[in-house]
């Protein structure tokens, strides 16, 4: 296996609805896709999702990082077998500097070698991830992993939807809050009210997520406590990234686990934030944690420290990232959560030829077991460039 060059394409492609937090607004996706190209004629594709608030990407910085640091070492390297391409990808580290992590960047540079060179070598993605060691589970999971459902901070849209959302038959449900303390308080109670009888026998769950929309661990603690009395049962991002080492207070005082996103981009940063802390855990997103390999690692620290983890997604993700992440819950059954594979329920169009989106009761896609398992349509991609780059 030869890689000959890339292509990358900044992509935008309108939402159905808006997305709106504490952080941000969106209306529209905003993906870097990656297209490796072999020697021998098979290409792959890899995606990342640049958020300038969480690694301190943008899509220009991220095509430079591919263009100069990862690109370069593979481009003089010739991989026998698919295991090959997996050690040197394995050894792989995000280029970490000036407060910026490029994990997008190579989260989006290693799918696409994984995908072309599980095209070449006729594999799946997962046959690699045995080169990431995980530790045994501790005990089977007692449910199998259907995907659950994020809902917007919109009292109207929440009312509008719920009823639909549980007749589908999703028994995961999280909130943005963060913005308007009553109004939080009023969509939670309306939400339980409408769960009441799933969430008292424990066929349903609860969490908040805030975005880090509290400005210190009182300001947190005074507008989740009441939200936890409600019902909720796990809290993610509560504050920004230097509240970190009073996360664990927090959940101990509240009495539920609290699920860092922003905070955790990288494995040492988990190493620091998950030492001994069991209420402390990790929402773990494959753009944001640096591809499939470092997402397992971070899944294995987890399981080590006996903390919660949960595979999430950004806002817009197209299908060649939510096949990925489809193939890393095959391998981590004891996420605690799993968010994604909104396919065309939210995207305009996907660039994807199959369907890659949940199913009744949040059923997972099935993906063909070559590469990631799903066939990009370029038409379909080119009608929402935005620019493209060449690397050779």
């Amino acid at each position: 296996m030869k890689l000959t060059g890339f292509t990358l394409f900044d992509l935008s492609i309108p939402l159905r609805l808006s997305f709106r937090h504490s952080l941000a607004e969106r209306k529209s996706s905003h993906s870097l896709i990656v297209r490796a190209e072999l020697a021998s004629g098979c290409v792959g594709f890899g995606e990342g999702v640049p958020v300038s608030y969480v690694t301190g990407e943008t899509i220009e910085s991220a095509v430079a990082t591919i263009r100069d640091h990862y690109f370069p070492g593979a481009r003089e390297r010739t991989f026998s077998t698919y295991e090959d391409l997996g050690q040197w990808l394995c050894h792989l580290r995000p280029v970490v500097g000036s407060g910026i992590c490029h994990t997008s960047a190579k989260c989006a540079f290693e799918l696409a070698l994984l995908d072309a060179g599980g095209r070449e070598f006729h594999r799946p993605i997962t046959d690699l991830a045995t080169l990431v060691p995980l530790p045994p589970l501790a005990e089977r999971p007692t449910r199998r992993l259907s995907y659950g459902v994020a809902l917007t901070a919109d009292p109207r849209w929440i009312r509008r939807r719920i009823g639909l959302l549980k007749l589908y038959g999703f028994r995961d449900f999280k909130l943005k809050v963060g913005i308007d303390a009553r109004a939080d308080r009023e969509n939670v109670e309306w939400v339980v009210r409408r769960l009441r009888r799933l969430l008292a026998r424990h066929k349903a769950t609860l969490r908040v997520d805030a975005n880090a929309a509290y400005p210190d661990v009182e300001a947190a603690y005074a507008a989740l406590e009441p939200l936890v009395r409600l019902g909720v049962e796990c809290v993610e991002q509560p504050m920004t990234t230097e509240h970190d080492a009073q996360v664990a207070d927090l959940a101990r005082r509240l009495g539920v686990p609290i699920l860092l996103d922003e905070s955790v981009r990288t494995l040492e940063e988990a190493k620091r934030l998950l030492c001994a802390r069991r209420s402390v855990g990790v929402n773990v997103r494959l753009s944001k944690n640096g591809g499939l390999f470092d997402s397992v690692r971070l899944a294995a620290l987890c399981r080590q420290r006996g903390a919660p983890f949960q595979l999430g997604c950004h806002v817009g993700e197209t299908g060649i990232l939510a096949a990925a992440q489809c193939h890393l819950a095959t391998l981590l059954p004891d996420a605690r959560y799993l968010e994604g594979a909104f396919g065309t329920h939210l995207l305009e169009q996907d660039i994807v030829r199959q369907k890659v989106q949940f199913g009744f009761r949040g059923r997972p896609p099935r993906l063909r077991p070559i590469g990631l398992g799903v066939e990009v349509d370029e038409a379909r991609l080119k009608k929402f460039l935005l620019a493209s780059v060449r690397v050779e």
